[in-house]
């Protein structure tokens, strides 16, 4: 209700920079996004971060998606409207210090299994 707030539990150990809202989807869950990068990477370097997806009642987060692309606007992760619980996303197969790993995935159960989508012939 915006009024009050409440705790928040996500996996132990994260190694994060930081914190985004990705997604709010209308069934109830809400999708985070941890920032990170690579040490040493410089300017333009990769960004990227993991996706978490919460719980009915947005309090306990669970792993969805790792290695989400992240650019100057935000992470590459999507809903298409109309069509709850589908999602696509830009990851890096592994980060590294080029971009040339980038695949897509898409899931279309609200972030419980993701495929990856090949590019056309």
């Amino acid at each position: 209700n915006g009024r009050s707030w409440g705790s928040v539990a996500f996996p132990a150990d994260l190694e994060t920079n930081g914190w985004s809202l990705v997604a709010d989807d209308p069934n109830g869950a809400v999708f985070m996004a941890s920032h990170r990068s690579l040490a040493g990477a410089g300017e333009g370097g990769p960004i990227w971060g993991d996706v978490y997806v919460s719980d009915q009642y947005d309090s306990d987060f669970s792993l969805s998606l790792k290695n989400v692309r992240r650019s100057g606007w935000g992470h590459d992760f999507a809903p298409f409207d109309g069509l709850a619980g589908l999602y696509v996303a830009n990851t890096y197969a592994a980060p590294s210090t080029t971009n040339k790993d980038l695949q897509t995935k898409i899931t279309f159960d609200m972030g419980g299994r993701w495929r990856r989508l090949r590019a056309p012939d």
